[in-house]
């Protein structure tokens, strides 16, 4: 059913959204898989090289991703190993990597390539890569994504406008929170005067 339902989810438009701090959904996707997973799996999640970005994804499809590979897991992996999920930040990538030890029991990974064409499938509309390697012990599926190179452009282009500096007579707390924020459509007004944040 759920395979059914994921061909079907492909099917239909796509709805891309920007996402303005990278690092965050990653940290809050990877906290969701390490739920699913950790009762019966030992979960290693590896950040430390993936540094804030953005990008235009179609939420449901990334979650998709990740719901694909929690479910391989659980179907595959040998519990008495640990599992790594790693997220490393490139120029303009971003590099999603699982690998677990197969479960001998298991049957044959071919079974779950309805699960991994997804991935491949998502994956590809973006212009990314999925690179799968398998034998007799190990597991690993290898996401690249294509992610924008400058994640602070919003920021900048707001403190760098002139007349943004003519209302210091704003509270800072206000201040610091339209500095602070990363959303594209935040529209500040005061006087009758709006600001978009570019």
């Amino acid at each position: 059913m759920k395979d059914m339902t994921d061909r079907l989810l492909e099917g239909s438009k796509r709805n891309v959204e920007p996402v303005e701090n990278g690092r965050l959904l990653m940290e809050q996707l990877a906290g969701e898989w390490e739920e699913i997973l950790e009762d019966s799996f030992s979960c290693e999640i590896s950040m430390e090289n993936c540094t804030d970005f953005r990008a235009e994804w179609d939420m449901q499809e990334i979650l998709r991703i990740f719901d694909n590979l929690s479910s391989n897991v659980e179907k595959y992996a040998d519990s008495g190993h640990p599992v790594l999920l790693q997220m490393d930040r490139g120029v303009d990538t971003l590099r999603i990597l699982q690998k677990n030890a197969v479960r001998q029991t298991a049957q044959k990974i071919e079974s779950n390539q309805i699960g991994l064409e997804s991935i491949r499938r998502i994956t590809a509309g973006y212009g990314g890569a999925v690179t799968v390697s398998l034998d007799e012990k190990q597991f690993q599926i290898e996401i690249t994504l294509p992610v924008a190179k400058n994640p602070q452009r919003g920021l900048c282009s707001l403190e760098e406008n002139s007349m943004f500096r003519d209302f210091s007579r704003w509270n800072m707390s206000v201040y610091s929170s339209v500095l602070t924020s990363r959303n594209p459509d935040f529209d500040l007004r005061c006087a009758g005067t709006a600001f978009r944040i570019l």
